[in-house]
């Protein structure tokens, strides 16, 4: 060490990090004792990372060989002598040390924002290192509100989530509950969709795990809107159904109602073959629904109105008459055609009723060829 005082000039400044004895060698195999201040000489040739004495020009550098600690002593410094240079880092074999910084001044330089705890955070109140943003409380967050590391957005929590307020890790998206989510609102793990609610769901709005399409309840469900487990289609209750609208298990083909069913619109369990037997008009008759389905009678009543807002005189309700979307009672038109008497018939009877009187007598013949038909209860299911 000397203490004499030079007239030559600094050549590099930067900053120096020691331990808490004022040693300092980041190996701790030969510690080197300094004194604040202080000027030292070594009578050598500096060589990077061999043999001089090292310091770095920015701080931050500084604490990729020390570990950034408040206990630590760190100091402004300056080469006079000769020095060897690699980027950031610099040798000399004649170095001064000036001054000692404060733990509060060190936090100012190494981080671009206020009220930092940590190092290489830029923004404000970040508590952690290498953050980009703001209230940040972790590491690599990029962002503002993020509490945990590696964060892309605002108001994680958690680690290497991409999106806003998700609650976990590695989800991608918004506000997901869990791990590994891609989408919104997912509340389980990897989930791919929206609004999910379970594990390993791939679509939106299931609840349970592994399923595969929409609106599934239970789990291995492939299709949409299906209740139960391991159904293939779609409007599915039960479990292991192979189509659409099957109610029970093992069904394979359409609107089945029982088990083990394979083929079309049976009730009961074991049929191979659609069922031939129906009820109409409260008698049986051997028809399938497929048969009825392609029936000329089938497709006029389909003409017949269904009870829908916005068509004509339905637009003209007295306001406490007027479905509110609660109550499920007849809806009543007000129409001053009508005679009082039929001001009081509901709405869906008295257009129903007209569309029937309307019909043409060849429409109405084959509506009454329909296999049992009787007139009354037809009239009073309709009107209903």
């Amino acid at each position: 060490m000397s203490d004499e005082k030079s007239n030559e000039t600094a050549v590099v400044k930067g900053y120096k990090v020691f331990d808490p004895d004022w040693t300092c060698d980041p190996t701790c195999i030969n510690a080197k004792q300094y004194t604040c201040p202080g000027r030292f000489e070594e009578d050598l040739e500096p060589i990077i990372t061999k043999q001089g004495m090292h310091f770095c020009k920015t701080l931050t550098f500084c604490f990729n060989y020390y570990e950034f600690d408040p206990a630590k002593k760190v100091a402004e410094v300056a080469a006079y002598g000769d020095i060897s240079e690699d980027g950031n880092l610099v040798c000399t074999n004649k170095l001064e040390i000036i001054r000692e910084l404060s733990w509060y001044e060190v936090l100012d330089l190494v981080n671009e924002g206020k009220y930092c705890t940590g190092f290489n955070n830029s923004g404000d109140c970040n508590t952690g290192h290498h953050n980009k943003g703001s209230y940040n409380s972790g590491n690599d967050n990029s962002g503002n509100c993020n509490v945990g590391d590696g964060n892309r957005g605002y108001g994680n929590t958690g680690c290497k989530n991409a999106g806003n307020w998700n609650a976990g890790s590695y989800n991608s998206g918004n506000s997901n509950t869990g791990d590994g989510n891609v989408g919104e609102n997912n509340s389980g793990d990897e989930n791919s969709g929206h609004s999910n609610t379970g594990n390993k769901n791939f679509g939106n709005r299931n609840t349970g795990c592994q399923n595969i399409g929409n609106q599934n309840t239970g789990d291995k469900n492939m299709g949409y809107s299906n209740v139960g487990n391991d159904n293939a289609g779609n409007l599915n209750t039960g479990n292991f159904n192979l189509g659409n609208a099957n109610t029970g298990i093992g069904n394979a083909g359409n609107n089945n109602t029982g088990d083990w069913n394979k083929s079309d619109w049976n009730t009961g369990c074991f049929n191979t073959e659609d069922q031939p037997l129906m009820m109409f008009f409260n008698k049986p008759y051997r028809i399938t629904l497929d048969e009825w389905r392609r029936s000329k009678a089938y497709k006029i009543l389909l003409t017949m109105p269904m009870l829908t807002f916005g068509d004509g005189e339905l637009e003209k309700l007295e306001d406490e008459q007027k479905y509110n979307g609660t109550r499920k009672e007849p809806m009543w038109v007000y129409d001053y055609n009508r005679t009082k008497d039929e001001e009081s018939i509901p709405a869906i009877a008295y257009v129903r009723l007209q569309w029937w009187n309307n019909l043409s007598d060849r429409d109405k013949n084959v509506i009454r060829n329909i296999p049992n038909f009787d007139e009354e209860i037809f009239l009073k299911c309709i009107c209903s």
